[in-house]
Order: structure tokens, then sequence, then C-alpha cells
């Protein structure tokens, strides 16, 4: 039995010389950086992406803060003239602008992280591809021409002009209590307020 394995052992080391003597070393590093940049290409997208997705998130944020802001003023309207259904109205809707920007800023938060660490990632693989073009060129299996760092060069551009339209958050249901109870809230501090 331990004869057999040795055969074999040797046979397979001996396919594996053949097949190494038969690949070219500078195909395969030609392939690898193709490879890499490919992949370079794909991340990079993916980080201008969420990129644009961040800033149109922050747009929508400010938005939401000024309605939220517009709808305790009227909110503080109704209250003052006593209009107890269009307080309720309004309590609803600064409410939902509050759910709803709560879950803006949580995705901006997501999309703030996806963004740091993919840049990490690209910078390190840049920089591997770099390496790898640096120590090419150095044993000369890269002509001049194609060794040229405009391989990795670009990888890492920002297109801050564009504004992707990205995922609208899911739409803030309010509940019928959660009105009551923030109605009863305001009544309370409004009579809070007026016997001092």
């Amino acid at each position: 039995m331990a004869i057999l394995h040795r055969i074999q052992r040797l046979l397979r080391a001996d396919a594996h010389a053949a097949l190494d003597a038969l690949e070219e070393p500078d195909a395969l590093l030609k392939q690898a950086v193709r490879e890499m940049q490919e992949s370079l290409d794909l991340e990079g997208a993916a980080f201008d992406r969420n990129r644009q997705a961040l800033a149109v998130a922050e747009k929508r944020i400010s938005a939401l803060k000024e309605e939220l802001g517009q709808a305790e003023k009227d909110l503080a309207l109704a209250l003052q003239q006593g209009a107890e259904e269009l307080c309720r109205k309004c309590i609803a809707r600064k409410l939902a602008l509050a759910k709803r920007l709560k879950l803006l800023q949580r995705r901006s938060r997501d999309l703030d992280e996806t963004c740091r660490r993919q840049c990490e990632q690209i910078e390190k693989r840049r920089g591997q591809l770099e390496e790898i073009l640096d120590r090419a060129r150095t044993q000369a299996w890269v002509s001049d021409e194609s060794s040229s760092l405009g391989l990795a060069q670009g990888i890492l551009r920002m297109r801050e002009d564009q504004v992707w339209g990205g995922d609208r958050p899911a739409r803030a249901e309010v509940s019928q209590e959660e009105i009551e109870l923030e109605w009863i809230r305001l009544r309370s501090d409004h009579h809070k307020g007026g016997e001092r």
C-alpha cells in the first residue's frame, strides 16, 4: 500500500511539474492583474453608488427636519387655538415625520459605515495591485506599456455631482394610541404652562 501511495505522489508531482513548465509567468501575472482590476472596478462602482445614496439620504434628512419643524409650529398654533381635531392631525403628521427621520438617520449611519469599510478595502486592494505591478516591473515580467499605473489609477473617482435615487425609507405608520398619548402630553404641558 505504501509503495502504491508513493508512486501516485511521484506521478502527481511529475504532472504538476509539467504543467508548471507549460504555464507562462507573464501570462499568469497579466491575468491576475486584469482580475484584480475588474474586482477593483466593481468595488469602486459599488462605493460610488453608496456615496451617492448617502448624499441623497443627507438631503432628505435635512428636508425632513424642516418639515418636522413646520409640523411642530402648526401643532403649537392648533394647540393655542384649542382646535382638538386639528391638533390630532398635526400630531399624526409630526410623529410620522419623526419616525421617518429616525429611519433615514439610521440608513445614513449604515451607509456611512459601509462607505468607510469599502474605502478601506479598495485602498488595501489598490496597494496590493500597485505592489504586484512594482514587483513585475522590477522582475521585467511585464513590458513598460502594460505595467503603467493606469491600471490602478482612477479607482476611487468620485462622481459627487451625480445624484443617485437610492431606496426610499419605509413609510412610517403612526398608531392612534401614539396620537392620543402625544395629545394628552401636549394638553398637559399646555395647561401647566398656563397655570404659571
